[in-house]
């Protein structure tokens, strides 16, 4: 019998799995550069797997520049993690546009893309002949490292809200009737937030109610001692 626990815990790689496959974020689009790409006979083949980059000692978040054969590391996040920017400097010195990330290329020919020179991730309709350059057969190949759009959705889903509050203090769950929201899968935030404003909808009706009565209360006032506003500026009559 399976426990509420496994059930709990399928339930989330369900929805973790169905939120990667809708993920709406940037629409990813065919690069200009795929179509006559460089790439240059200088006799480097990459093996299947066993990377690092030729900058330090990083094994993960790798990158492939498809037109030299360089393997370098991914851009440094925003929290000191990821890479050493050692992908991005060498597109700066040398300006070869297209990188594949290590670890997402599938049997099926279809891996993380991402063009330096436009400046986001990207489709590239000869990615499995660009492989085979250097010595990649993407049938031998198997999915070791999360996509961009998973370890976006990773991000969204363990987010520390406790850490960009202010003095970082540590905020108290609460629970119960108009305090419990969904679960972030990454991109429910949206359906989350607009629950939050549906839930809020009476207090804010009461508030409008407030400032309306209030209103109608000082139009009373100024019709009773004949004051009028005129562009700011109050005038007996």
């Amino acid at each position: 019998m399976i426990s509420s626990k496994e059930i709990v815990s399928q339930r989330r790689v369900f929805f973790s799995l169905a939120a990667t496959a809708q993920w709406d974020g940037e629409e990813i689009l065919p690069s200009k550069h795929a179509d006559d790409l460089l790439q240059l006979d200088n006799g480097v083949r990459v093996p299947p797997r066993g990377w690092k980059c030729e900058c330090c000692d990083l094994t993960t978040n790798l990158w492939l520049n498809l037109t030299d054969g360089s393997i370098l590391c991914g851009r440094r996040f925003f929290d000191g993690s990821g890479g050493n920017n050692h992908a991005l400097e060498h597109y700066e010195e040398k300006k070869y546009p297209l990188a594949v990330k290590l670890g997402t290329i599938t049997p099926d020919g279809k891996a993380d893309v991402f063009s330096y020179a436009e400046d986001r991730m990207v489709k590239d309709p000869h990615l499995v002949k660009h492989l085979a350059h250097f010595g990649i057969k993407v049938a031998d190949m198997e999915k070791t490292d999360k996509s961009m759009a998973e370890l976006e959705i990773d991000l969204n889903q363990n987010m520390e809200f406790s850490a960009i509050t202010e003095a970082g203090s540590k905020l108290e769950p609460a629970y119960g009737r108009g305090l419990t929201g969904m679960e972030n899968l990454g991109n429910t935030c949206y359906m989350n937030s607009i629950m939050q404003v549906r839930n809020c909808y009476s207090l804010a009706f009461c508030l409008f109610l407030e400032v309306l009565q209030f209103n109608l209360q000082f139009s009373y006032y100024l019709v009773a001692h004949k004051v009028f506003p005129f562009e700011g500026i109050l005038f007996n009559v």
